[in-house]
């Protein structure tokens, strides 16, 4: 979804070049998805200093707001030193800062929630900045090869609440993400064989493109705090087999469970399902099949909904829960994998009461 918006978004500003204009030195043209203008770079590639992203533009008696930094827009513009970013933007696409080699300081305005892969790649007199509260999604690499990077230690790479990943060998066994974590960045842990199971905080908001792609987790329990999955973000891990996805996401996007071919099931809690175009798609074998061997559990109530939904209705086997009620009561506290308590916090094994286990409530005598 968010790719195939970009993609789109590419081919609209083919169209709308011929609109493109300078003011300041800076070159804009339309845009027509997030509204406004977008700064596609400079018409002096040698500029020297400070480089301000204006809130507004206005060009033959128009005033039209600034809303996003075009891909490789400044991409090796060895002379910026800082960069102050208007309040109007909310996306700096991919490389848009890349290569900036002199660039030490970045002012972030007050809208921005997207940050795409290596916005910031090799930007390597970058030391100090600081990512706001409100960015919401982080791209892959986007500080890597920047002083701030380059000089830290081995082990979790983390900046304001936002998680890049792990610096030196790969984690392995059971990911205990700490609280407070609002994002986790694209390719986070991407291609970490070993790491079989994860325990994400309440706090979490969105989970970057293939941030877990190809790892061995066997169950995985998205807090319900998570508003959006990233493209490919779990593709390819072979061994999952459960996953319980909130009432809270607001988006999955495409192939984010691609070729996940042991899946067996999935508790969705979606009351209003959206378009998940081809995020379970399966490629590896008898599609049908493999569409047919899950079944995908909804609220009471929304099983039409979802039968008619892009994505949802590719599952030939729906059935609806009850998501306040409780699936069964056991007595006997081992063999069941993952446990969570009401507030999604991962147990050490089912307690006296509610639990949390494989999506469903269960009472523990």
């Amino acid at each position: 979804m968010m790719r195939r918006f970009y993609a789109l978004l590419c081919l609209m500003v083919v169209a709308f070049s011929v609109y493109g204009f300078t003011v300041d030195g800076l070159v804009y043209s339309e845009d027509s998805y997030y509204g406004g203008v977008q700064v596609e770079g400079l018409v002096d590639k040698s500029h020297n200093g400070q480089l301000v992203i204006p809130e507004t533009v206005t060009y033959n008696g128009v005033t039209y707001p600034v809303k996003v930094i075009f891909t490789q827009a400044f991409k090796d513009c060895t002379g910026l030193t800082s960069v102050v970013i208007g309040d109007t933007v909310t996306q700096i696409f991919q490389g848009a800062f890349n290569g900036c080699s002199s660039l030490e300081s970045v002012s972030f305005g007050k809208s921005v929630i997207n940050i795409h892969e290596e916005a910031f790649y090799g930007c390597s007199s970058l030391a100090e900045f600081t990512i706001p509260e409100w960015v919401n999604i982080m791209g892959q690499s986007v500080f890597e090869n920047t002083a701030w990077y380059n000089a830290l230690s081995d082990g979790f790479v983390i900046k304001d609440n936002v998680l890049f990943g792990y610096k030196g060998n790969k984690p392995e066994g059971e990911l205990d993400i700490q609280d407070g974590i609002r994002v986790i960045a694209g390719g986070a842990f991407k291609h970490c064989p070993a790491l079989t199971s994860i325990v994400f905080p309440n706090t979490l908001l969105s989970i970057g493109d293939a941030a877990f792609f190809q790892s061995h987790i066997t169950t995985l329990t998205i807090p319900n705090s998570v508003s959006y999955i990233g493209e490919q973000a779990f593709q390819g891990c072979l061994y999952l087999k459960s996953i319980t996805l909130p009432a809270s996401l607001k988006e999955i996007d495409f192939w984010a469970f691609r070729n996940c071919e042991s899946l067996e099931d999935i508790y969705s809690y979606i009351k209003e399902p959206f378009d998940i175009g081809g995020a379970f798609s399966y490629s590896d074998g008898d599609v049908d099949e493999y569409y047919s061997s899950v079944t995908l559990h909804v609220p009471a109530g929304t099983k039409a909904k979802y039968e008619a939904t892009d994505g949802w209705k590719d599952f030939k086997n729906i059935v609806e829960i009850d998501p306040s009620g409780i699936a069964t009561i056991h007595s006997e506290k081992n063999g069941y994998g993952a446990v969570y308590n009401l507030s999604g916090q991962r147990l050490a094994a089912p307690h006296r009461g509610l639990n949390i286990i494989g999506g469903r409530k269960v009472v523990m005598k």
